[in-house]
């Protein structure tokens, strides 16, 4: 392989001296080891070989070998995660944790300023933390096959994209022209708090595919079928709502003999009330 091309990786990794599994890629692998996580998708994992995105020595190893091939290779600390630092764990005052002082166990997780340890002891009144890698200090096994080398341009913005967002491969549609490639995600898919994430996205395929020099993200909305219907349907309100005109029109010829027939009564009133009383509706009009 070259430095920079772009694998799929299949991998299963233990511990030397333990001989358990801590990762793979592998689902029934997982399930095995007791490691299986429903939350993690188990597929190959996209590697740009020699580029770092892997530990050194699986790095070195890659470089190596072709398409299809499968090794078993033991990694050294110094060429995986490096040999454990004293100076890395840290005594920190239980006091700063607050009230999640109290549900602190060795072997937990935390985060201190944004870097992530392991509880290793909690007693008089204070917490050590190892800060060095959970690997650190182990001799590595890796299982490991190259499932796929990629080669078409379309198909390496794809997994870039894909690797990037952290969005199926499936859901990405990929079109190339010249020196430029349109991305399309579905809408539910294209998250505008990702932007950031579509511009390292753009960088890795600037870096990764060199014929491609301008990248377009593009976002498609499609009218629901079902509401396409919907006007069909309802057209034919207007005409059964057409005949109501019709049968509410008699409504005032009925009533209209009403007026006549209270003005009458009215009139007889009017002739009949004191003199007093017209003169007060009389002024109630005129003030309205």
């Amino acid at each position: 392989m070259e430095k920079g091309s772009l694998v799929y990786i299949n991998y299963t990794l233990r511990i030397k001296d333990e001989g358990k599994v801590v990762d793979t890629t592998l689902e029934d692998v997982a399930k095995q080891a007791g490691i299986y996580n429903p939350e993690v998708r188990y597929e190959p994992s996209l590697v740009a070989v020699g580029d770092g995105w892997v530990v050194p020595g699986l790095d070195e190893a890659l470089l190596q070998m072709s398409e299809g091939e499968k090794r078993t290779l033991e990694v050294p600390p110094e060429k995986a995660y490096g040999q454990r630092d004293p100076a890395r764990i840290k005594l920190i005052p239980l006091r700063k944790f607050g009230a999640d002082a109290s549900k602190m166990r060795v072997g937990d997780q935390v985060d201190v300023g944004g870097q992530v340890g392991v509880v290793s002891y909690i007693g008089s009144g204070r917490v050590a933390i190892d800060f060095n890698h959970r690997l650190a200090g182990k001799t590595l096994i890796y299982d490991v096959e190259v499932v796929k080398a990629l080669k078409d341009v379309g198909e390496k913005v794809r997994a870039l994209v894909s690797y990037t967002l952290k969005i199926r491969e499936g859901d990405i549609v990929v079109s190339t022209d010249a020196e430029s490639a349109t991305v399309t995600l579905p809408v539910d898919k294209y998250n505008e708090g990702a932007y950031y994430m579509r511009r390292i996205a753009a960088s890795y395929v600037f870096k990764y595919v060199p014929g491609i020099k301008r990248l377009v993200f593009q976002e498609i909305y499609e009218k629901p079928a079902e509401e396409s219907a919907k006007p069909a349907e309802e057209s034919a309100k207007p005409a059964e709502e057409s005949a109501k005109p019709a049968e509410e029109s008699a409504k005032p010829a009925e009533e209209s003999a009403k007026p006549a027939e209270e003005s009458e009564r009215g009139r007889r009133r009017r002739r009949s009330a004191p003199k007093s009383q017209a003169t007060s509706n009389s002024s109630t009009r005129e003030q309205a």
